[in-house]
């Protein structure tokens, strides 16, 4: 199963002096439990893709699916798909609304038709899963929660719908590296426990490197599919063109290679810190 587009290209404001074309022909898949990062610069259509894999948007040219159910429809049938693609935008905690907790995460399954221990049972997962104790939250206002706990609630709120794909915009903006570090865990726990196909947009080389599949977005265009370690081994001068910064350990182990230092191309950091010991006959 999977959201497909097939040749999808959008324009914002058609036919103006003011339009402009964010998404260019694109064709791509998500599968489900497939996690992917997506990257680009500020303004390379990044954003508009994830709401036309939706159904926030619906493109001018070509097509979109969910499972094989076109979105572009008005029936129930492509309103039950769009559902299936939980989507949780930059800053999420700008939407919480309601006076508690529960009530805000609750919101979502209530407009499913959820009613009773079924709502009950989805907030508490949504909650444990974001590392929020639910006896401990569930009361309070989540308004005067801190900045990275609201992130969570607001997370909490999509992920206790149930979808089946999740899209996270910049899911770790503005947090701290700590509460970053936290979020990128729960969003990989969720991958694994879930088997959920999950896309992460991200300026992030840190987080995409994690990944197991990377798009990169340029002028609206998909310019890589493909495994993050092969990106950035070998399409190293692609991505300096594109305004984008390498994963740090990446870049230090280009600088000791220039130095001389022969070490294997590490998947993390530790790998990394391995390598060097390794080089340098250090235990």
């Amino acid at each position: 199963m999977f959201v497909k587009l097939e040749n999808c290209s959008f324009t914002y404001m058609a036919g103006t002096a003011f339009e402009q074309t964010a998404v260019q022909d694109v064709s791509l898949e998500l599968k489900t439990g497939e996690l992917v990062a997506l990257v680009g610069h500020t303004g390379s259509g990044k954003s508009t893709l994830v709401q036309l894999m939706n159904g926030l948007l619906h493109p001018d040219r070509g097509s979109v699916e969910v499972d094989g159910i076109n979105l572009q429809g008005k029936t129930k049938e492509a309103k039950a798909a769009a559902r299936k693609v939980g989507m949780v935008f930059q800053y999420p905690e700008h939407q919480l609304f309601a006076e508690t907790v529960y009530e805000d995460i609750a919101f979502g399954p209530k407009n499913m038709g959820m009613t009773g221990d079924k709502i009950d049972a989805a907030v508490k997962f949504a909650l444990e899963f974001v590392g929020l104790d639910f006896e401990t939250f569930k009361g309070r206002n989540p308004l005067q929660l801190s900045g990275g706990q609201m992130r969570r609630v607001a997370i909490a709120g999509v992920v206790a719908m149930g979808p089946k794909y999740l899209i996270l915009d910049e899911p770790a903006a503005g947090l701290d590296p700590k509460g970053r570090r936290q979020i990128l865990e729960q969003v990989l726990d969720l991958h694994k426990k879930q088997d959920m196909g999950i896309i992460i947009v991200t300026h992030s080389m840190e987080e995409a490197v994690r990944a197991e599949r990377l798009w990169v977005m340029d002028g609206g265009r998909i310019c890589f599919d493909g495994e993050p370690r092969e990106f950035f081994l070998n399409h190293r001068e692609e991505l300096l063109g594109l305004g984008l910064k390498e994963p740090d350990f990446y870049e230090f182990y280009h600088l000791l290679r220039e130095k001389g230092m022969n070490l294997e191309l590490p998947e993390n950091e530790q790998m990394l810190v391995r390598e060097i010991k390794k080089a340098k006959g250090w235990k």
